[in-house]
Order: C-alpha cells, then sequence, then structure tokens
C-alpha cells in the first residue's frame, strides 16, 4: 500500500483514502482544493463524527424542529 502523509493528523502512514479534490469559490476567483490522503485512523474518526451529526439531524426532524 501507498504511504503518504495523511492530511488530516499529519503523520507519514499507510494511505487508506484520498479524498478527491473540490472546487470553491474565493475572492471571486474559482480554485480547486489538492486532493487529501487520508489514514484509516483518522477516516474512522470522520466517519464516528458523520454518524453522530445524522444521528442529530434525525432527531431534530423527528421533533419537528
Amino acid at each position: 500500500m501507498k504511504k503518504a502523509r495523511c492530511s488530516d493528523c499529519g503523520v507519514e502512514k499507510t494511505i487508506f483514502l484520498t479524498l478527491p479534490p473540490f472546487t470553491f469559490e474565493k475572492d471571486g476567483e474559482t480554485k480547486e482544493s489538492p486532493p487529501k490522503p487520508i489514514c484509516q485512523e483518522c477516516y474512522e474518526v470522520r466517519a464516528e463524527d458523520l454518524r453522530g451529526l445524522m444521528d442529530a439531524m434525525r432527531e431534530s426532524l423527528a421533533k419537528g424542529l
């Protein structure tokens, strides 16, 4: 497997996933972010954070907020 510096933790590790570049606008200019390599540990943290966010959103919708 390929090793690179993880964009989240900054440690050189085996890369689990590379997030693709995305386009955004800043100061009236269109820019593109670089691809971001992520190790498995950071990927799992991101996934857990996303699950928590989705659960909170479901609860809010269920309450009619």
